[in-house]
Formats: structure tokens, sequence, C-alpha cells
């Protein structure tokens, strides 16, 4: 009686030590995706304000002698302004929140498994576990997937939008003031966009992310259910065939972030998808 209860404790403790970490986990993703949010609203604004510097100096090469001075004060601002957006997008306030966080993940990782390693959790277990957990593993490649998409479309829309805009200023001649400036601004932007898009290979990502997702996702309902190549099998024959799968279609997507990583001319063939 008294094991039994001991062992009800135990199970106990790790269900609240899984909750804890469970909600740092969503803690330290929530605060992540503030700061996405943050560096892209900075990024805007930095872009807006990059737009009023060109159109200031453009203005000031066809105003008067007098004004010159004025518009190069409303540069300096608009300069100033830009370092100003810069240091909150990238202050490094809040990183030592964010440390924590991942150092109380770690401890109560390794409290859990220092925990399964003194119990000898049976194996049989430790697949029911890992079968819980696909969800959140779903859930998280989807939300990279996601995050990447929308960085290649915003990137892309400035290569199409921008690449329109540097046409039509070309043809129209000298009929604006400033077109200049403006013209090479745009193209400025044209090119890094065009460079980020292609050095970082944001559309790779989110694809093979999303394959990843979706893979998983199927082996699941297929085990769930019983269906496809879980038909006919028991319950310990699903489980390790289903944790066979799900980790060989894991470590393809390693195998293909790292190859993404590396150098186009370097690059080996990538693992197929299923």
């Amino acid at each position: 009686m008294e094991q039994q209860e001991a062992a009800t404790e135990n199970e106990l403790g790790d269900s609240d030590l899984r909750r804890i970490l469970r909600q740092n986990r969503l803690e330290l993703q929530r605060r992540r995706t503030g700061k996405r949010r943050q560096s892209g609203g900075c990024a805007l604004a930095l872009i807006g304000l990059a737009g009023g510097i060109t159109a200031t100096i453009a203005l000031g090469d066809v105003l008067a002698a007098s004004t010159v001075y004025r518009t190069d004060g409303i540069a300096a601002v608009l300069v100033v302004a830009g370092l100003v957006v810069a240091w909150v997008a990238y202050s490094p306030s809040g990183t030592e929140d964010d440390e924590d966080i991942i150092a109380n993940i770690a401890t109560v990782e390794e409290i859990l498994r220092e925990t399964e390693i003194s119990r000898a959790v049976p194996l049989e277990k430790r697949q029911r576990r890992y079968q819980a957990d696909a969800s959140e593993l779903v859930r998280r490649y989807q939300d990279e997937s996601r995050k990447y998409r929308r960085t290649h479309n915003l990137l892309q829309s400035t290569v199409i939008i921008g690449s329109l805009l540097t046409t039509a200023f070309a043809a129209l001649g000298d009929a604006l003031p400033g077109q200049r400036w403006i013209t090479v601004g745009v193209s400025l932007a044209v090119g890094l966009s065009a460079g980020f898009t292609g050095y970082f290979k944001f559309r790779d990502r989110s694809f093979y992310l999303q394959v990843t997702a979706d893979d998983i996702e199927e082996e699941m309902n297929a085990a769930n259910l019983g269906i496809g190549s879980y038909s006919g099998l028991t319950e310990a024959q699903m489980l390790s065939l289903y944790t066979e799968r799900v980790e060989q279609i894991r470590g393809d997507q390693r195998k293909r972030q790292q190859q993404l990583d590396q150098p186009a001319e370097n690059q080996p063939p990538l693992p197929p998808t299923t």
C-alpha cells in the first residue's frame, strides 16, 4: 500500500514537472514570437525612414539653396530616429529572462530524464509518451513553416512591387523631382530582398517543414486508427513501428536543414520527401 502511494506521488510529481515544462516552452515561444513581431515592425519602420531620407535628399536637390539646410536637418533627424528604432529592435533587454526560462526548461528535462532512468521506465511506456507528444511536434513544425513562408512572401512582394516601380520610374524619365534617388532606393530594396531570398532559402525551409509536419501527422492518424501499415498489428508492434517511422522523418528533416545551411555549390542531394 505504501509503495502504491509513493508511486502515485511520484506520478503526480512527473505530471507537475511536465506541466511546468509545457508552460515554460509556451512562454518562451510567446516571447520569441513577440520579439519577431517587434523586429518586423522595426524593420518596416526603418524602410519607411530610409524612404523618408531618400525623399528628403531628393527634395534638397530641387529646392533653393536656402532650404537645403532645412532638408539636411530633417534628414539628420530621420537618421537619428532610425538609429533609435534599430536599437529598440535589437536591444538585449529581455534576453536574460529568456535565458532563465531556457535554464528552467533544461533543469526540468534533466530531472525528468534522471527520474526515468532511476525507475527504468519500460520501453512501451516511453513509446506511448513519444506518441502522445506528436501533436506538439507537428504544431512546432507548422509554426516554423508559417514563419518562413511569411518571410518569403514579404521579400518576394518587395521584389515584385519594387521591380514594377523601378520600371515605371525609369519610363517617366525626369518628370518627378528627385526621381533618381527614389529609383536608387527602390532598386536597393529589390536587390537586398532578392539576395536574402536566395541566400537564406526561406521558401525551401517552409516547404520541407510543412512536409515533415504532414508526414508525422499522417503517421499519427494511421497509428491511432489502425490503418495502412499499422493494420492488424498489436499495440506493442504499432508503437515500435510508429516511433521508428517518426524518427526517420525527423532525421530526414534534420539532414535537409543542414544541407540548406550549406553553400549551394557544396550541397549534396536532398533526402526525398515521402
